[in-house]
């Protein structure tokens, strides 16, 4: 992996995997920045990557189709935000987050919609016989930080009180009485 240019671009964050590895991208941190600057789509297409454009009403027709899909299978549905014009960056490591201030953002509350200049690398690669440029992410700057709020959905997690509840402490559990058992070998190396 060669890289062959770094510049900084300004735009919204949608989609982060900061604090964990996007489970699609095999071991890779990964976000979109989306509305970006007319200068930043400018400097994208200099370092020879790709910008991609989504309009509003595409993303409200895969919206209705993927709520449509959703309430058929009785599944709860996540819209997908407008983007606007953007590019999708990844990372084999958790990139620097700064604030304004260059104090340290925790990636785990970066939220869509957060504001941010990111300095963003193209990188040559090679993968199965095929060349190509890739974007790549390695230090991110929040100007607007919008917090991940997390919310729990309770449908179906009514309890109703137990009184006959009791924890078990496993004080009624025999102690060890020296007799080995067949699970008691399949964890101790024959050889000891």
């Amino acid at each position: 992996m060669s890289v062959v240019a770094s510049e900084v671009i300004t735009g919204k964050i949608y989609w982060p995997f900061l604090s964990k590895t996007n489970p699609m991208k095999q071991g890779k941190y990964t976000l979109d920045v989306g509305h970006l600057t007319k200068k930043s789509m400018a400097t994208i297409k200099k370092m020879g990557l790709t910008v991609k454009t989504e309009t509003q009403a595409e993303v409200d027709a895969k919206n209705k189709e993927g709520a449509a899909k959703a309430k058929e299978e009785d599944k709860k549905f996540y819209p997908k935000p407008y983007r606007g014009s953007f590019i999708s960056l990844k990372s084999g490591y958790v990139p620097a987050i700064l604030d304004t201030h260059k104090n340290p953002v925790d990636p785990a509350i970066i939220a869509n919609d957060t504001e941010a200049h990111i300095r963003a690398t193209a990188y040559e690669y090679t993968w199965k016989g095929t060349k190509g440029l890739s974007g790549g992410v390695n230090m991110i700057q929040i100007t607007k930080l919008v917090e991940f709020q997390h919310t729990l959905d309770t449908t179906g997690f009514d309890f109703e009180e137990d009184d006959d509840f009791e924890l078990d402490t496993g004080d009624d559990i025999p102690a060890d009485d020296g007799v080995a058992t067949q699970a008691d070998s399949e964890f101790n190396d024959p050889d000891d």
